[in-house]
C-alpha cells in the first residue's frame, strides 16, 4: 500500500464550436457543480457533483480507465461546452471530449501517451502534451473544429512538462528542457527553462533559464501580466513571481515550508499556495492564502487535517471558495469546499478510499455565488 507521502507526490507532481452546430438545438445549461475523481490509487472514474441538489452522477463511461496522476486530468470550456479529459495511463493514455448531450469523441490516436488537455479561453483550440513522435514529451496544439494537430514549438529539441494558457489566450507559459539535457527516454523531466510562447506562431517571446533550478506548477495572473510558479533549487521549493512587463523575478512570500502548488485567484488579489514537508512517516501539507503583494499569509487548512491538496481549477469563479482534497483522520479521502474569508468548510460527496477534487463547472446565470452554499 502506498503511503500518504507517495500519493501526495503523485497527485501534486504530479482540463463544439457553436457556430458549427447551428443545425442543432442549443444544449441546456450545465448545472453548477464540481468534477472529482473516485476510485483507487491507479484507476477509477470521473464524477459530477451538482451543487444545488447534492446529487452525484458518473461523468465518464464505466468502461473507461481514468488514471488520477496527470495534473490536468480534465478541462471544461464554457465557450464550446465540452469537457476534454484523459483516459488510460502511460502508452495507453488518450484524449477524449464529452459534450453536454453525452456524446463522446476520441481526439488522439497515438502509440505513446497524450495527456494534460487544456482548452484555450475561446474554446477553439486545445493544447496538450504528447509523446507521440518518439517517446519524448512535447507540447501540441489542436484545432477543435478541424482536428488538425501541430507542434506548439517548431524546435523539436524542446521538451515540455507543464503548460498554461494566458487568460487572454494570446500566450502560453511552459516549463521545458532541451532534449540533449534530458537523458531519460521516459519519465518525469527536470525543467530548466521557462518560456512564454505565441501559440499561433510558436515564437518564444520571453524566457528564463535556471541552470540549477527546475520550474513547474505555472499559474497566470488574471490580467496576463505575471506568472506564478514553483522553483525547485538547492533542495528547496519556492514560490516565485515572474513580472512579464518588467521582466523581473522575485519571491512572493516567506512561507518556510516547501511549496508544491500555486494557483492565482480569478480576481487577481490572492494566491492559493500548498506547502509542507512530505516526510516519509509524518507528511504535512497545508493550504495558505497569500495576498498578491505577499504581505498577508493565512493558513486556512481545516482543523484536524494534516494533508490537503488541490489541482489547477480549485478556485471558485467568484474567488471566495476553494475546492480541495483532504486526508481524513479515518484514513479516507474527502472532497471539501472551503469558504476562505470565513474559514467555513463543507465536506461533500462523502469519504472514499481514494478521491481527488478536480475543477468547478459553472455555466449558470446569474453568476455563481459560492457563499450561497454556506447559508
Amino acid at each position: 500500500m502506498q503511503t500518504k507521502q507517495n500519493i501526495a507526490i503523485k497527485i501534486i507532481g504530479g482540463l463544439f464550436i457553436a457556430s458549427l452546430l447551428s443545425c442543432r438545438a442549443p444544449a441546456p445549461p450545465m448545472p453548477s457543480g464540481i468534477v472529482f475523481f473516485r476510485g483507487n490509487e491507479s484507476q477509477g472514474a470521473l464524477y459530477f457533483y451538482e451543487l444545488s441538489t447534492g446529487k452525484i452522477r458518473l461523468l465518464t463511461p464505466p468502461d473507461q480507465w481514468i488514471a488520477p496522476y496527470y495534473p490536468y486530468l480534465i478541462s471544461w470550456s464554457k465557450q464550446n461546452r465540452h469537457f476534454a479529459y484523459v483516459t488510460g495511463y502511460n502508452n495507453t493514455a488518450e484524449i477524449y471530449t464529452l459534450a453536454l448531450d453525452g456524446t463522446i469523441k476520441r481526439l488522439t490516436y497515438n502509440q505513446w501517451e497524450d495527456n494534460s488537455p487544456q482548452w484555450s479561453p475561446n474554446g477553439q483550440t486545445l493544447a496538450f502534451l504528447s509523446r507521440k513522435d518518439d517517446g519524448m514529451e512535447r507540447a501540441y496544439i489542436m484545432n477543435f473544429a478541424s482536428g488538425e494537430v501541430r507542434p506548439l514549438l517548431p524546435d523539436k529539441s524542446i521538451l515540455t512538462a507543464d503548460l498554461r494558457w494566458s487568460p487572454q489566450g494570446d500566450q502560453i507559459a511552459l516549463s521545458a528542457v532541451h532534449a540533449q539535457e534530458q537523458p531519460q527516454f521516459l519519465g518525469q523531466i527536470q525543467t530548466h527553462y521557462l518560456y512564454i510562447v505565441n501559440p499561433e506562431t510558436g515564437e518564444i517571446i520571453k524566457k528564463q533559464e535556471g541552470k540549477d533550478t527546475a520550474f513547474d506548477k505555472l499559474s497566470w495572473s488574471p490580467d496576463g501580466h505575471k506568472v506564478a510558479y514553483v522553483a525547485h533549487t538547492a533542495g528547496r521549493h519556492e514560490l516565485r513571481i515572474w513580472d512579464l512587463e518588467r521582466d523581473v523575478v522575485y519571491p512572493l512570500s516567506e512561507i518556510e515550508q516547501d511549496v508544491w502548488l500555486v494557483e492565482w485567484a480569478p480576481n487577481g488579489l490572492f494566491l492559493a499556495v500548498f506547502a509542507g514537508q512530505l516526510e516519509e512517516r509524518n507528511p504535512t501539507l497545508h493550504l495558505y492564502i497569500v495576498d498578491a503583494e505577499g504581505k498577508d499569509i493565512r493558513d486556512i487548512t481545516p482543523a484536524g487535517i494534516s494533508v490537503i491538496m488541490g489541482r489547477p481549477g480549485l478556485w471558485s469563479p467568484d474567488s471566495s471558495c476553494l475546492l480541495v482534497t483532504t486526508y481524513e483522520e479515518t484514513g479516507q479521502w474527502a472532497i471539501r469546499i472551503i469558504h476562505w474569508p470565513t474559514g467555513r468548510d463543507k465536506k461533500i460527496a462523502g469519504e472514499y478510499p481514494f478521491a481527488i477534487s478536480l475543477l468547478w463547472v459553472t455555466d449558470s446565470e446569474p453568476p455563481f455565488s459560492c457563499e450561497s452554499l454556506f447559508k
